[in-house]
């Protein structure tokens, strides 16, 4: 496979461009192959993903969260990020990312929940977050409905009015608690990484649905743009409930 063509289809699709001024999508390792057997699939880098890609002859790994945000200096092995960089050169592997442009795009981490959750009248607000409509369902169902479409155990959940009823949905994919009390008029807000003081100080709604769980989904639509050569890395979030 020819990996700058792989590269050209993703800009295509989720172009660099529309990413965050913040944001640190595209190249993170860029070495000198053109070429891979295989491509490996991710939403973080690790030291993991490394071994994963060199028992399936991946000399690309695509993920969604960047290595680098800040510049870097000089390189560190006792550094966690400085050192994947070390190991990813070691073994020619280089490492491309899609961040906050897969975010926004058509198609991209937000436009598939929602498409999962079949949301009519769908638009979107503060640039990330989408609104739309269900058919209405009590909340109870609805919780059932979120567990089995994200193949989840458990939501947190705040319900400060009491809502019974779920008919108009706010998403955000990832972490999203900074828009919850930018969005009005909904009956509930689905994202991860809802703060203790965000939460208790919202009017709305809210599911934490975890931020892993909530952009896993866009890896098989990846591999979908890809083919048959992309692999979708065994990962797990961080967090052991004990």
């Amino acid at each position: 496979m020819k990996i700058n063509k792989i590269i050209e289809t993703i800009e295509e699709l989720y172009p660099p461009n529309i990413q965050e001024d913040w944001d640190n999508s595209g190249w993170q390792i860029k070495l000198q192959n053109n070429e891979t057997q295989n491509i490996l699939l991710a939403l973080s880098p690790s030291t993991n993903l490394i071994k994963q890609a060199i028992e399936h002859n991946c000399k690309l790994i695509i993920t969604h969260h960047p290595l680098f945000f800040g510049n870097i200096r000089s390189l560190n092995i006792k550094n966690q990020e400085e050192n994947i960089a070390i190991e990813l050169i070691q073994n020619d592997i280089q490492l491309y990312t899609a961040h906050t442009n897969l975010d926004k795009a058509p198609n991209g981490t937000n436009d598939t929940l929602a498409k999962l959750l079949e949301l009519k009248n769908t638009k979107t607000v503060e640039n990330f977050v989408k609104i739309g409509e269900i058919e209405p369902i009590s909340i109870e169902k609805f919780i059932i409905l979120i567990k089995n479409l994200l193949n989840i155990d458990k939501i947190k959940i705040t319900n400060p009015t009491n809502q019974k009823t779920i008919q108009k949905i706010g998403l955000c994919t990832g972490s999203g608690g900074e828009f919850v009390n930018k969005i009005q008029d909904i009956d509930v807000f689905l994202t991860g990484d809802i703060k203790y003081h965000t939460a208790i100080s919202s009017n709305t709604c809210l599911f934490d649905i975890g931020h892993f769980e909530s952009e896993k989904i866009i890896l098989p639509i990846l591999k979908k743009i890809i083919g048959e050569n992309a692999i979708i890395a065994q990962e797990t979030p961080p967090w052991i409930f004990a």
